[in-house]
């Protein structure tokens, strides 16, 4: 590690729409303009096999059982495992598009039992998160918002009877730091807004070096 610092493990997550590819953008350009060496990860990785066949999944190609399900997710992560825990070591703040979290919150709605997920990670020795951040907006606005990026939606996008469920089972799992530490940040506002938001509730942890 350089200059004595230790990395730190930045998710940002939340339902389709939530503005988490934005938000990584602009949280990484603003801690490099401060000095912090930063990378940037994205799961499902969809320019990767295992990123693929989910992308299938859920433009309704197939179906999964919710286990089956939650391996292949849980193997992305696996996947990217050592670049992780590399680049940690290295002190660098790696902000992540999405992690276990959302697998954690998606697979319960579908009756995987958490705890198998949670008890995996040691397994296979998956970084543990200093801090999530789960953005908050309703089914409406992120049906609204896919649909005005891509003109389609997924199987979970237009759901929305199951966004409900995701969102509130995401709410639970925030206010109980379900896995790790994490903080619930109302994505509906403006895009600078939740911007400084998502700043002020991580800059205690990046700082923190020691």
């Amino acid at each position: 590690m350089e200059d004595g610092k230790k990395g730190k493990l930045i998710i940002l997550d939340g339902i389709d729409g939530c503005g988490g590819e934005t938000q990584t953008r602009i949280l990484k350009e603003r801690l490099e303009k401060e000095g912090e060496k930063v990378k940037l990860f994205s799961f499902p990785n969809y320019d990767r096999p295992i990123g693929k066949l989910l992308d299938n999944y859920l433009n309704s190609s197939y179906e999964l059982e919710g286990e089956v399900l939650a391996l292949i997710y849980y193997a992305d992560f696996v996947d990217a495992r050592k670049k992780i825990q590399k680049a940690l070591e290295e002190g660098f703040v790696i902000i992540c598009d999405r992690y276990l979290t959302s697998t954690i919150t998606y697979q319960d709605i579908q009756g995987v039992d958490v705890n198998n997920i949670i008890s995996l990670t040691e397994k296979f020795a998956i970084p543990k998160p200093d801090i999530a951040i789960y953005l908050s907006i309703s089914p409406e606005t992120s049906a609204k918002r896919k649909f005005a990026e891509k003109g389609n939606l997924d199987r979970h996008e237009k759901d929305l009877i199951f966004l409900d469920k995701v969102i509130k089972k995401y709410i639970k799992n925030a206010e109980n730091n379900v896995y790790c530490k994490q903080q619930i940040i109302d994505a509906e506002k403006p895009i600078d807004e939740v911007a400084q938001n998502i700043y002020s509730a991580i800059i205690p942890i990046i700082k923190d070096h020691q």
